[in-house]
Order: structure tokens, then C-alpha cells, then sequence
């Protein structure tokens, strides 16, 4: 987890300066990034719902952010009507 410090970063960087705010948080604290080489790497393996920032191993990203609006939105119209039937 990341400490409060580099969240605040996060929330305050703008397009032109996550990079800048990435890099200081990857030298400041490393083992956030949770990024394993070798056998131990399951990033690339993972899937997303939205498209990562930054270009960070991603083969399992196939979700366009439409896919996944109207994904939720149907998640949220079935719940709704389990809890009408009980």
C-alpha cells in the first residue's frame, strides 16, 4: 500500500507530471510496485479493467472503458432486480 504522502501525489499529478511523480515513488519506495522479474511475475498475467497510466506489462489489459461502463451498469441492473425478487 502506498503511504498517504505518495496517494496525495497521485491524486494531485496532472498528465504532465505522473511520470515525474511515478518515478520518485518507485526510488522512494520500490516494493509497492509489486512488480516481480523471472518465474515470481504476475502482472502481465493480470487482467484490467481500465487502462494503467503508464505502459506497464499489460497483455491481459482487453477492456475498453465503454466495455467496462456498460459491464457495470448491466452488474448493477441484475443486482437490482435479485434484490426486487426477495
Amino acid at each position: 500500500m502506498h503511504i498517504e504522502r505518495h496517494q496525495q501525489m497521485l491524486r494531485n499529478a496532472t498528465s504532465e507530471t505522473l511520470a515525474a511523480v511515478i518515478t520518485q515513488m518507485k526510488q522512494e519506495h520500490p516494493e509497492a510496485f509489486q512488480i516481480e522479474t523471472g518465474a515470481n511475475e504476475t502482472l502481465s498475467q493480470r487482467r484490467f479493467a481500465y487502462e494503467p497510466a503508464t505502459p506497464l506489462p499489460m497483455a491481459g489489459f482487453n477492456v475498453t472503458r465503454k466495455d467496462a461502463a456498460e459491464a457495470i451498469q448491466e452488474s448493477m441492473r441484475k443486482a437490482s432486480e435479485r434484490t426486487v425478487k426477495r
